[in-house]
């Protein structure tokens, strides 16, 4: 049996924690509700977070 690797972070491994850091830097970019007073856009980011 191959020895366990110290590649995780409270836990989780470190290959998850990039993949959800790439989504929510992803979503940031995607726009889900516009501003009620115009402008700009809330990002789906803050939806899934």
């Amino acid at each position: 049996m191959a020895a366990k690797s110290k590649s995780y972070i409270a836990g989780v491994a470190i290959s998850w924690i990039a993949v959800y850091g790439a989504l929510i830097g992803f979503t940031n970019l995607v726009p889900f509700l516009p501003y009620a007073g115009g402008g700009g856009y809330f990002p789906l980011a803050i939806a899934l977070a």
